[in-house]
């Protein structure tokens, strides 16, 4: 299989959701990262450069980071 999928990256702390997308998205040809902290979702945005990022806006913890995403800033 290609290296070339695009990546996206979803952050988000309902499991249930989190798997469905996951799922959506490897079924139509896209890596998946799955972060379930906003924590976690910023070293894998760090460390993997996604091409999309799907973010639960309503993260308990999220606000600084979700906020600098949106703003286009990276760290």
């Amino acid at each position: 299989m290609s290296n070339n999928k695009f990546k996206v990256l979803v952050v988000e702390d309902e499991a249930n959701i989190c798997s469905f997308i996951e799922t959506l998205l490897e079924t139509n040809g896209y890596q998946a990262l799955v972060a379930n902290t906003c924590a976690m979702g910023q070293t894998l945005f760090t460390s993997h450069n996604p091409d999309l990022i799907i973010l639960d806006l309503g993260l308990p913890t999220g606000t600084d980071w979700s906020s600098s995403v949106l703003c286009g800033r990276s760290s």
